[in-house]
């Protein structure tokens, strides 16, 4: 089972039946964890720099979008954890583009604008028609193949 290598934080559920989805700083930036039926988690297996921050962008915007099913208080993430986690996006390749969207995005959270604006800053990461819940569904689901 890979591990995380540093404190897990949790954003929620991906649905009721669903494992507890989060973020884990890494030795090399942070990595999408996912938890388990025996409590443990587990780290995406995402090698890919693209596919590791596509993962990491879903993860900050279903933060936002609140539409997961609440985290335990004690492992729960706050703005603040997402934002670190949205800043580190800069140091994994991202292009000047890209660069400039992760920007704005962490400016609308500075700023405190509401968890749409956010989310909607964070969804030009992604580009169109990517769902970031289906997402990391997807992901969850691979990893108890």
């Amino acid at each position: 089972m890979a591990r995380a290598d540093g404190p897990v934080r949790v954003v929620g559920r991906l649905g009721l039946a669903q494992p507890f989805i989060g973020f884990a700083e890494t030795d090399d930036g942070y990595a999408v964890v996912f938890g388990t039926p025996e409590g443990g988690w587990r780290r995406d297996p995402a090698a890919d720099p693209d596919a590791r921050r596509t993962g990491l962008v879903c993860l900050a915007m279903a933060f936002f979008l609140e539409n997961a099913t609440g985290p335990p208080p004690e492992l729960e993430a706050t703005q603040a954890d997402v934002a670190r986690l949205v800043q580190s996006l800069v140091s994994e390749g991202a292009g000047p583009a890209e660069a400039a969207a992760i920007r704005e995005a962490l400016d609308a959270i500075d700023d405190g604008l509401a968890a749409d604006a956010v989310a909607l800053r964070l969804q030009r990461l992604l580009g169109p028609g990517v769902d970031p819940l289906t997402a990391l569904r997807q992901r969850a689901e691979a990893l108890t193949r």
